[in-house]
């Protein structure tokens, strides 16, 4: 790592912040991103939404 890394961030202790997400309007997907607020690094992932749909009725 960077020599400039906070201690506590290389020991994997990362401050993660607030989670943020992005949705497309016709996607049926969610992009969530956190950033560490000490060192920066990024925590990306992504959902299936959660929609009326999915209760598993045909109708």
């Amino acid at each position: 790592m960077a020599p400039g890394t906070p201690l506590l961030c290389r020991l994997g202790l990362h401050k993660w912040g607030r989670k943020r997400g992005y949705n497309e309007y016709a996607s049926n997907v969610v992009e969530w991103e956190q950033r560490c607020e000490r060192c920066g690094k990024r925590k990306h992932w992504i959902e299936t939404k959660k929609g009326r749909r999915s209760s598993g009725r045909n109708l």
